[in-house]
């Protein structure tokens, strides 16, 4: 698993259990689609957004994401769902224990 120089729980939990979508307007972030209906979706926990455009006929005939610095993995490098669980878990521990979270498991 790829070493991450800092920790970033939203984008984490994010990976791990998914994003926590809520609907925008279109004039939020000034983008109209050129045909169909636009949606926009933001995370309400680490702010990445999703446009999907759907067509006449109702299928979506777009998506694309847009994410917070920070938030995207490079390289082949990037770890399971099954690999953040752990990570968080056992940043979890430590913290209930009172530790400091970097336990040599890949994050700082």
């Amino acid at each position: 698993m790829a070493v991450r120089t800092k920790w970033n729980e939203d984008h984490h939990l994010c990976r791990m259990i998914g994003h926590a979508w809520l609907p925008q307007p279109q004039s939020k972030f000034g983008w109209t689609p050129p045909w169909g209906i636009g949606i926009i979706l933001e995370c309400d926990r680490c702010g990445a957004e999703r446009h999907d455009v759907i067509d006449q006929a109702g299928e979506l005939s777009v998506r694309n994401y847009v994410y917070p610095d920070g938030y995207e993995w490079s390289g082949e490098d990037r770890p399971t769902r099954a690999d953040l669980r752990v990570v968080w878990s056992k940043k979890k521990r430590l913290k209930n224990r009172g530790e400091r979270p970097d336990a040599g498991d890949g994050t700082k």
